[in-house]
This record gives C-alpha cells, structure tokens and sequence, in this order.
C-alpha cells in the first residue's frame, strides 16, 4: 500500500480537476478531511466554497465536499490543522 503525500488537516488548492467528474471544484481552496488509500479517489476535501459535492461520508459539510487524487491537488500549508485533526 502506498503512502499519500497529503494528510488530514492541511489546507490544499485544486490545480487539476481532470477526473474528479465535478468541475465546480477547479481552482477551490479546502481542507483535507480523509485521507485512504484503500479508495479511489483517496483524499477528501472540504472546500470553503459550496461545490455542489457531497460530505465525504458524513465527514464535512453536504455539498462542500469531493474526494480527489494527489495530482489534483497542491499544498497551501504544510502544517496541519489541530481543531480539524482533533475531530477526525
């Protein structure tokens, strides 16, 4: 099993939404909610903005949510977040 280059917490941008099958999340701004390497896409994000997506099975917010692939996405802040780990 391989290891993500992302995890839970750290704020993340979309720089590809080629994919992901929902084009309301290119150019967004979110937060890494899940992270799974046992799914496809693996990593789930809530984004500040209403995508039109889902809640990441019953992690974030309905609607702010989509699971996206490593290559769609670039790091904003390498520190995670502590109220968002806490939750999870």
């Amino acid at each position: 099993m391989r290891c993500l280059k992302f995890e839970v917490g750290q704020r993340v941008i979309v720089v590809n939404a080629g994919g992901v099958r929902n084009s309301n999340t290119g150019h967004k701004c979110g937060t890494i909610i899940s992270a799974n390497t046992g799914q496809l896409p693996p990593i789930g994000v809530e984004f500040d903005e209403y995508v039109h997506g889902h809640d990441c099975n019953h992690k974030g917010r309905y609607g702010y949510c989509w699971y996206m692939y490593e290559e769609n996405l670039m790091l904003l802040s390498s520190k995670p977040n502590s109220a968002i780990k806490a939750l999870i």
